[in-house]
């Protein structure tokens, strides 16, 4: 059995799965990905459009900020421009020619997991707030560089220009997403799908039933299909759900129903050699 024939009958008859329990590597390690990669789907398309929104900000940053250099370490703009802030669900950039703010006054303006950044008038700045995850990237809330430790020149010039994201640097992006969101998906269900195998296998006294725990790991996890699909949607609604718990939960039940279809096959297999 291929595995797209596995995963329609492990949703229209999850309750006669019992025989996966037999499937061979070739099937089990591609339908481990199938699952994996629908259970991460969620994460990835949130990862996707928070990616695309900063890129959407970035281009504005781009467009807004004006031609400017540095004159005696101090940020010059090359005509007469206003300071000016823009703010975004992830970002709050500044660009301070007029000297109007400081470090301080932008870290205050942060809300949630914001991060400022921008052009001080003496200093490049670097802000989060105190539970941002990017906290522990910069050691602080507040981090700056005078102009005079940096390159001027790419931070005038490259650096705006190379802001522009190209068609083959979005696909390695798309890739890296991918595999950022994919490969933490395989490795967190993998061990819950062990821990779920370890209480069925043990409650439902499978090893009696001449199953060994690799065996019932395989039956588990094609158990684990409608669980995984429907915490998938549910996830999108309420992205707060744990997710893993509850197919484990469901799953626990499915495979509970299969191996009671084993043991009605082993006595009726007895019944008739008697």
């Amino acid at each position: 059995m291929n595995i797209f024939k596995l995963f329609k009958e492990a949703i229209l008859h999850p309750q006669n799965l019992f025989l996966s329990n037999r499937l061979s590597k070739k099937v089990v390690i591609p339908y481990f990905l199938l699952l994996t990669l629908i259970l991460s789907l969620p994460l990835m398309f949130l990862t996707f459009n928070q990616t695309k929104q900063v890129e959407n900000s970035i281009q504005e940053i781009v467009r807004q900020t004006p031609a400017f250099t540095f004159e005696d370490n101090q940020l010059a703009t090359k005509e007469a421009s206003d300071s000016f802030l823009y703010e975004s669900d992830y970002l709050l950039y500044v660009f301070d020619p007029e000297d109007k703010l400081t470090a301080k006054d932008v870290k205050d303006r942060l809300v949630g997991n914001q991060i400022g950044l921008g052009y001080l008038k003496d200093e490049l700045m670097i802000a989060v707030n105190d539970n941002n995850p990017f906290i522990s990237l910069i050691g602080k809330n507040i981090l700056t560089i005078s102009y005079k430790n940096i390159d001027q020149d790419y931070f005038s010039q490259v650096v705006f220009k190379t802001a522009q994201i190209g068609a083959s640097q979005r696909t390695i992006l798309a890739l890296t997403i991918l595999l950022l969101t994919w490969i933490p998906t395989m490795i967190t269900f993998a061990l819950y799908l062990l821990l779920g195998t370890l209480i069925g296998h043990t409650f439902e006294r499978a090893r009696v039933l001449g199953l060994k725990l690799n065996n019932s790991y395989k039956l588990f996890m094609v158990a684990s299909t409608l669980p995984v699909i429907a915490s998938t949607i549910l996830s999108i609604f309420f992205p707060s759900l744990d997710s893993l718990s509850l197919i484990i939960m469901v799953t626990v039940v499915i495979y509970a129903h299969n191996i009671r279809q084993i043991k009605k096959q082993i006595i009726n297999s007895q019944d008739k050699n008697n």
